[in-house]
């Protein structure tokens, strides 16, 4: 286990998310961490994204032996980008069906609601199979605000107690970087010139995967399941 594996040879490691880098995300999570909206009530993702030409080299994305489950696959973008913005959830309810892409060996698409140890309740959606452009539109609504983001706009919108009846939000400008590598890797040189622990590290790239996880599962089950949190240690 790569959690393991860390902590017995006192290394660092870092999991690529890259919405966490993406500018409208970053201006998402400094308005909710500034107080702009309020308490988080409702947020919801989605990642949707047409995979039917997108199978990788030798079509890894679709071999039965390796079935790369599209919830997580791609979705885990969005699953974390929950997860950054109103903590980890704590039980998950998930519905899935398999009509774009029946020839793929899983499912391709799924929504599942979930509700938090704050009282909030979200949803994200994910397909790969959808006919639609790509999208991770993510909305975060509180009790004083709501905005409204993703990453491919050059703007965000916020709207406020003040503006929200006119239907005019602010408009907050942003620069277009849906994939922000450089600032990712910036991220990780800095934490290992530092020493510490990169802010996405393998603690919040397991809980990401047990919220897919989680999710999965409760398609199978048809109930409503817990989402493992693993403490870090």
């Amino acid at each position: 286990m790569i959690n393991a594996a860390v902590r017995r040879y006192k290394k660092y490691f870092m999991i690529g998310q890259v919405c966490r880098f993406a500018p409208g995300f970053r201006v998402a999570k400094k308005l909710i961490e500034d107080g702009q909206i309020g308490t988080i009530v409702f947020v919801e993702s989605e990642y949707y994204h047409d995979y039917t030409h997108a199978r990788g080299v030798n079509n890894w994305r679709k071999d039965p032996k390796i079935r790369r489950e599209g919830f997580i696959g791609g979705g885990c973008h969005a699953l974390d980008l929950i997860r950054w913005l109103a903590g980890h959830p704590v039980e998950v309810f998930c519905y899935m069906n398999h009509k774009y892409l029946p020839d793929w060996p899983a499912k391709d698409t799924g929504v599942a609601v979930m509700k938090f140890k704050s009282g909030a309740i979200g949803k994200v959606f994910v397909s790969i199979g959808v006919k639609a452009g790509y999208s991770m539109r993510t909305v975060i609504h509180g009790t004083k605000g709501s905005i409204v983001c993703d990453n491919t706009s050059d703007h965000v919108l916020l709207f406020t107690h003040q503006v929200a009846c006119a239907g005019n939000p602010w408009r907050i400008p942003v620069p277009v970087n849906n994939h922000n590598v450089s600032d990712e890797f910036a991220e990780c040189v800095e934490a290992l010139k530092a020493g510490r622990r990169p802010t996405t590290d393998e603690y919040e790239g397991t809980n990401t995967v047990a919220f897919g996880e989680a999710c999965l599962k409760s398609a199978r089950t048809g109930k409503a399941e817990r989402v493992q949190n693993i403490a870090r240690k």
